[in-house]
């Protein structure tokens, strides 16, 4: 009998906490069209201030709602739907802060065209643990707005969270003031879009999380961070639309350009870490003057956006770090002089360097038996060390297809020799088209004995006696 009447019990108290859990779920209207405070109940239908982990509100029309409008204010939700185009919420104002927390999602109904979303206008906006992201079917818009009395706002993606697929971040010079505030990121986060054109605008990446631009063209202002990345995390570009990044930036993790092209105004740009341009993906070195080379490792695969390059320099440009090609790769350059460093390859790939500009290879080419490739009007100076591979019948070399030639004056032949059975005495031809200058004479490497002769359009590697 004890039993019975202890189970009688617990089920007494799990339905009367069930009942209390479904009295708090709270989901209603605003429906003021002149008082701006979101904690007056007289403003909404029901007339219940929302504002609790499970709670709902509903921006239909009306005034603006503002979190923080006469004191400071911290607001809890399950969702918010914004669900008239222009549909807004304001954090904060000139007087006081407002916080809010989504622990659900957004549905915003906007499009690229309308002034609908979050305003951090004077205060933080949280995305925490369990928020889905954008459900609705437009864009949901997270803008930093800032005055002389609210300079500095920030808006968190917290560990658990989760952008969906149809978020933006973005700043408004409205005001006339920069904006200023942070962007921090403390999971795996894809935004849409990101427009964070002020200098003042910082974002920060968690190490061990990445923050992913996955730009599919719905969002008709350009893309663009112009201040500073910083942390251990890492960050990617997709989506077919461009991306710039203006500021010097430190952040450890890598980066990753998946797709489009990335476009750099300072050679600082990446942070430290290694760099993958996957095919159909273009890393844009835009910088008119850089004192600091860029000097992230490169790996490099396709022909960029363009076909143009997956790596391609607008004015001159150096890069000091190793270049890896994942694949065959392109190369290209506008005006100028791009200066590159090593270049390798462990698997047989081909490397195309085009464009109107010039090119210098200073250091190592080896690409394990693909072709060195140069077309376009500017001039390749290979000054560095080639190696050159070889087989009984065949071997490596370089083939000038543009309207200019190729550099080869002073640069060393290291020979790559692979296994098979030799002829006596034979020749192969490692350059294709015009050239200027000749090989350092010295051949390293190899097994026999090599010497280089010259003709005109091509230059021979000759073996044997």
């Amino acid at each position: 009998m004890k039993k019975h009447i202890f189970k009688l019990r617990i089920y007494g108290y799990l339905f009367l906490i069930l009942c209390t859990f479904a009295q708090n779920l709270i989901s209603t209207d605003w429906i003021s069209t002149t008082d701006q405070d979101w904690d007056t109940a007289s403003n909404w239908d029901p007339a219940i201030v929302p504002n609790g982990f499970s709670d709902v509100a509903n921006i239909d029309a009306g005034v603006l709602p503002v979190i923080g409008y006469a004191a400071n204010l911290t607001v809890a939700l399950s969702a918010l739907g914004l669900n008239q185009a222009s549909s807004k919420v304001i954090l904060g104002n000139g007087k006081s802060k407002g916080t809010l927390n989504v622990y659900g999602s957004i549905n915003a109904n906007g499009d690229s065209s309308t002034d609908g979303g979050i305003k951090v206008a004077n205060g933080t906006l949280n995305f925490q643990n369990g928020f889905s992201g954008n459900s609705g079917t437009g864009l949901g818009r997270c803008v930093f707005y800032s005055n002389i009395r609210s300079p500095y706002n920030v808006i968190n993606f917290l560990p658990g969270s989760s952008a969906g697929t149809n978020m933006v971040v973005m700043d408004d010079f409205s005001s006339g003031f920069v904006p200023m505030g942070a962007l921090n990121i403390k999971e795996d986060i894809t935004l849409q879009a990101v427009s964070l054109s002020s200098p003042s605008m910082s974002i920060a990446i968690d190490a061990g999380k990445t923050l992913t631009i996955d730009d599919l063209g719905n969002f008709t202002v350009g893309n663009i961070i112009g201040g500073t990345i910083t942390g251990g995390g890492s960050f990617a570009k997709d989506g077919g639309f461009g991306l710039s990044l203006q500021g010097s930036n430190s952040y450890a993790g890598g980066t990753t350009i998946k797709n489009g092209m990335l476009t750099l105004s300072s050679l600082s740009g990446l942070g430290s870490g290694a760099v993958e341009v996957e095919n159909g993906g273009q890393l844009n070195l835009q910088s008119f003057y850089s004192p600091v080379p860029f000097s992230n490792s490169l790996t490099l695969n396709g022909a960029g956006t363009t076909g143009m390059g997956a790596l391609f320099a607008t004015f001159s440009a150096e890069c000091t770090g190793p270049i890896t090609l994942g694949s065959n790769a392109t190369i290209g350059s506008f005006m100028g002089t791009l200066t590159l460093s090593n270049i390798s390859s462990a698997a047989q790939h081909d490397l195309t360097i085009s464009g109107d500009g010039n090119t210098t290879i200073n250091g190592t080419v080896a690409l394990s038996g693909g072709t060195l490739n140069k077309q376009g009007s500017g001039k390749l100076t290979v000054s560095g060390l080639i190696n050159i591979e070889i087989n009984p019948t065949e071997a490596s070399k370089i083939v000038v297809a543009g309207t200019n030639s190729v550099q080869i004056g002073g640069c060393t032949i290291n020979v790559v020799q692979h296994a098979g059975s030799y002829p006596t005495t034979g020749r192969y031809m490692i350059v294709q088209g015009p050239y200027e200058g000749e090989f350092n004479p010295v051949v390293t490497g190899g097994t026999m004995p090599f010497s280089i002769s010259y003709e005109p359009n091509a230059v021979y590697l000759n073996f044997g006696a």
